[in-house]
């Protein structure tokens, strides 16, 4: 699973720690990555691609959360 946050990584990694998640996070997108939701998305989707050796269209990501569509 991986994640993508408007939070910084280590931040992150607190509040996953936490709720006992870090072990199902594997990498993600940070707030520390970029500004833009939009572009934390693309860059998870793109390091993920490259790890699994294809490339991820956006209907293969699910997107849950609580900020406004940027």
């Amino acid at each position: 699973m991986r994640i993508v946050t408007g939070a910084l990584e280590a931040t992150a990694h607190i509040k996953l720690a936490r709720a006992r998640l870090n072990r199902f996070i594997a990498f993600g997108g940070y707030g520390s990555d970029s500004a833009s939701r939009t572009e934390l998305t693309r860059r998870v989707m793109e390091r993920t691609g490259a790890i699994l050796g294809l490339e991820l269209g956006p209907a293969s990501v699910y997107v849950v959360g609580d900020t406004l569509k940027t």
